[in-house]
């Protein structure tokens, strides 16, 4: 091989590489971004989070000393940041409407019931077509949570029986 086809593959290898490389540093930066805002979140209402999951423009944790959910979402132009207080809560469920006659879905909510008014429903959006295409992990999300703050909820409720 001489030099000049030498040249020419790196060349051609780093003009095929280099968009992937950048895409993951945005990426990994962006998600950098969320979860400082995340932990600023829950500094402010002066609560350390112990699980913390990222998803897209989502980050959802809890902090288990005060029995807190934390929701961060970062639109375009918006940021939702929701704090949850569990022991107002009574059950978790995971609203997930697909198009008639599809198989994609809508979007994918968590449905947080409230003790003291159960017709009253405290609503995460993790999905919304309209914002979305695709989903990205938010179903998968959405039901871990679902399971977890179900277990919290009933040792919660174990533990006070």
């Amino acid at each position: 091989m001489d030099l000049g086809t030498v040249i020419t593959a790196l060349i051609m290898l780093a003009v095929c590489v280099l968009p992937f490389v950048l895409m993951n540093r945005k990426k990994q930066k962006r998600i950098k971004h969320l979860k400082q805002t995340f932990t600023d979140f829950a500094k402010e209402t002066n609560n350390t989070v112990g699980e913390l999951d990222v998803c897209g423009g989502i980050v959802i944790g809890l902090d288990e000393k005060s029995n807190s959910l934390f929701f961060v979402k970062e639109h375009a132009e918006t940021t939702v940041k929701i704090c949850i207080e569990l022991q107002s809560v009574i059950g978790v469920s995971v609203e997930k409407p697909q198009f008639s006659g599809s198989t994609s879905f809508e979007k994918v909510v968590l449905n947080f019931s409230i003790k003291n008014n159960p017709s009253k429903l405290i609503q995460l959006f993790l999905f919304d077509e309209k914002d979305k295409m695709q989903l990205d992990g938010e179903l998968q999300l959405a039901e871990k949570w679902q399971k977890k703050l179900q277990e919290v909820l009933k040792s919660k409720k174990d533990i006070a029986a």
